[in-house]
This record gives C-alpha cells, structure tokens and sequence, in this order.
C-alpha cells in the first residue's frame, strides 16, 4: 500500500515522505527520516509504520504531544487517506496513493509457518514477537511493557524485514545494550542474544516452525 506524507515548513518550503519501507520516524534528529528542525518538536516525536493490513502513527513519548485531526494522540491510531498530523508547529498530511479498500490484507506479518521469535524475561515472561514492529517502553502503551525506571518511555523498538529481527535503540537514557555491548545502531538480533534495556534483562528465542 503507497502513502506519502506531506508539509509544508518553513512556510515557503514543502516536503514529501514517500514510504518505501515499512516506518518513518519523524522528528527534530538528523537520524529521523522526516526531519523537523524547530525547539518544539522532540529529538524523536513521532513514528509512522505499517503493520502489515494498514498504517498506524504513534507518539514518541514527546514532551508537546502530537495531534491527529485536531485531537491530542494518547495511543497507536490507524490512519486515513487525508489525515491531518499536528507535530509542534508543522501540520503535515497523510495521502494513501491507493483506495485502502482494494490493498491486499495481512494480519500475520510473521507467518506461522516461517520464523516464530520471542523475549524471555528472567522471570519467565514471554513476550512474543508476532507483529512488523514491537516498541519497548516504561508504563503502558507499549508493545512490551517493561516496570523499570532505568527504561525509558520508549525505549527501543524491534522490526521485522525479510526474515530478520531488527533492534533499535529510540534515543533511550540508559541505552540498550546486546551482549553486553551498548549499541549505537540497528542490531540485527540471533537466537540466544540477551538484551538489556535499563536493569531488565531479556533473551530473544528465535525458531524456525514447522511446516
């Protein structure tokens, strides 16, 4: 399904995002795919990503909000062919170049019949990985919720391309680290990799499922 996204900022000067991956993080950081360069607008504010069956936005943890056709954003919301996105001072506009209603649907984005992934907390707790992408954070919201204050809200996220599971640290306080090496950039993850985000442990199980 082609989107793209649009604005205009400064007022003489418009931008266009057109998805050719699967997320888009917008922000005032020179690493973010949209690039935002004003005070009011986070490091990392905002992500756009799709999950597979449609596009869905979430807010970053940014500390003025982001705002969905006029409404404060205080979850994951899918989004519309026209939408209006508020991101400090810029307005921008999301355009689906395709009718959502002919776009082929998926909800398994990892099939069960191909790779099967999950983190095992010290405790025992599952959490499994059966999305294109998970976020890690303090607090609810998140895919997987961790009770931790050395994690932050968010903290990293783990994506799921051509049969890889990706980590990225979001800008966390405490970074996240694999191995017992802090990473700096996307780390693909192996079966048996354990992956510390705060104090909280985890080892990330990958299988390959039977037919």
């Amino acid at each position: 399904m082609e989107a793209r996204i649009t604005w205009q900022f400064p007022i003489d000067q418009q931008g266009e995002f057109v998805f050719d991956d699967e997320i888009a993080v917008i922000g005032r950081g020179r690493d973010c795919d949209i690039v935002l360069l004003d005070e009011r607008i986070s490091r990392q504010h905002t992500e756009v990503y799709f999950d597979g069956e449609a596009y869905l936005i979430s807010d970053l943890g940014s500390f003025n909000g982001t705002y969905l056709n006029g409404e404060l954003l205080e979850d994951t919301r899918p989004l519309e062919h026209g939408d209006q996105l508020q991101i400090g001072p810029v307005e921008l506009r999301f355009e689906l170049a395709a009718d959502p209603e002919e776009a082929p649907r998926s909800t398994l984005v990892v099939p069960e019949s191909s790779l099967q992934a999950s983190l095992v907390a010290h405790d025992g707790t599952l959490f499994e990985l059966n999305k294109a992408k998970h976020t890690v954070g303090r607090g609810s919201g998140w895919d997987i919720c961790l009770p931790d204050r050395a994690v932050s809200r968010p903290h990293a996220e783990i994506i799921y391309q051509e049969d890889v599971f990706v980590l990225t640290d979001l800008g966390s306080a405490n970074g996240t680290v694999v191995n017992g090496q802090l990473i700096s950039e996307p780390q693909p993850l192996q079966d048996g990799d354990t992956i510390l985000f705060g104090e909280h442990p985890l080892t990330f199980n990958l299988k390959k499922s039977q037919a």
